[in-house]
């Protein structure tokens, strides 16, 4: 209905800006700590996925990951 009634008062012809107005972008303090973030979450992604490799590999071989002895240093229940 609104496109109906009102297709006719729209203005369609804007210009784009000549330079990207986000360039001059200054980063406030909130987009700042957001930088924090991004870097801890994707430090504990890594994290998360070593040691799913080592648990998939511990319960594989049960005492190894890739021949290191892993059973010395983790007991089997963790």
């Amino acid at each position: 209905w609104y496109y109906a009634v009102l297709k006719e008062k729209e203005d369609h012809t804007v210009e784009p800006p000549r330079r990207d107005p986000l360039l001059a972008l200054e980063p406030t303090p909130s987009m700042k700590a957001t930088l924090k973030y991004f870097w801890v979450v994707a430090a504990l992604i890594v994290v998360q996925v070593g040691l799913g490799a080592v648990t998939a590999h511990y319960g594989v071989e049960g005492s190894g990951f890739y021949g290191f002895p892993l059973a010395e240093w983790l007991p089997y229940s963790v």
